[in-house]
C-alpha cells in the first residue's frame, strides 16, 4: 500500500471523520450546530469532514465535549473499523465488484417492493443489529466502499438482503456465495422480463453455471421477443 500524501488524512483518519459523523447523527445534533457549540471555523470543519485534512487529537476532545461524550466513542469504532480492514487486506472486494454486487441486491429488492425507499428500509433494519449507518455510508457502499462501516454493519446489510457478509468482503466469492450470485442473477432476469414472483430458489438445486445459463436464456428470449415484428 502506498503511503499517504503529507497533510491528507490516512485510513484511521478517514474511520474516525466516518465515527465522529456517526455519533454526531446518532445523538441528533446537527454539523452547523457542533461547529457552533466546538468554536472551531466552518471552513476548518467542514474541509476535515470532506477528507481533506485530518483532525488532531485536541479536535476531538474539543468535539467530544461539545456533543457530551468521551472521544472513546470515536477511537474505538475507528480503531476496529481499521484493524479489520487491515485484516482483510488482499481478500476485501475491490470498489468495482462491491458497487457491482450492492447494485445487483438492490436491484432485486427495488423490482421486490416498488415504491419503497430501499435506504430508509435497510437502515431501519440494521439500526436494531448494528450501529446505525449514516446517509453517507450507505452512499458510500453501493457507490463500492465499505471502508468506513464496521464489520457488524456489513454483516447486517448482508442478512437483510439474505445474503452472506462474504458475497460483500470477498473478492474472490466462495461456492455459497457464488450460489447465491447466481440466483440473484435469476431473479433480475425475472425482474427484467416482469416475472417477478418466481423466486430463484424455486428452481431447485441447478448449480450456478446452470442458474446463469438459464438467466441468460430468459434475457435472449426477451430481446428475441421483442424484436420480432
Amino acid at each position: 500500500m502506498g503511503r499517504t500524501p503529507a497533510g491528507a488524512p490516512n485510513d484511521l483518519a478517514r474511520a474516525i471523520v466516518a465515527s465522529i459523523e456517526r455519533e454526531r447523527e446518532h445523538r441528533g445534533v446537527s454539523t452547523p450546530v457542533l461547529i457552533r457549540r466546538t468554536g472551531l471555523s466552518a471552513n476548518y470543519f467542514y474541509k476535515r469532514v470532506r477528507l481533506e485534512a485530518p483532525f488532531n487529537l485536541n479536535d476531538l476532545q474539543i468535539i467530544a465535549d461539545a456533543l457530551g461524550a468521551s472521544p472513546r466513542v470515536f477511537l474505538e469504532p475507528a480503531l476496529t473499523a481499521y484493524e479489520q480492514s487491515r485484516e482483510s487486506e488482499g481478500v476485501r472486494a475491490p470498489a468495482e465488484v462491491l458497487r457491482e454486487r450492492a447494485q445487483k441486491v438492490i436491484a432485486v429488492w427495488v423490482a421486490n417492493h416498488p415504491g419503497r425507499d430501499v435506504q430508509a428500509a435497510v437502515a431501519a433494519a440494521v439500526d436494531g443489529l448494528a450501529n446505525r449507518i449514516t446517509p453517507r455510508q450507505w452512499l458510500r457502499f453501493i457507490d463500492g466502499d465499505a471502508a468506513t462501516l464496521t464489520d457488524d454493519q456489513v454483516a447486517a446489510i448482508a442478512t437483510y438482503f439474505d445474503v452472506t457478509p462474504d458475497y460483500f468482503r470477498r473478492a474472490e466469492l466462495g461456492p455459497v456465495e457464488d450460489d447465491l450470485d447466481a440466483q440473484i442473477e435469476i431473479q433480475l432476469a425475472l425482474a427484467d422480463t416482469g416475472a417477478l414472483r418466481l423466486a430463484a430458489r424455486q428452481l431447485g438445486t441447478a448449480d450456478p453455471a446452470e442458474l446463469r445459463a438459464i438467466a441468460a436464456a430468459i434475457r435472449t428470449a426477451a430481446i428475441g421477443r421483442e424484436a420480432q415484428p
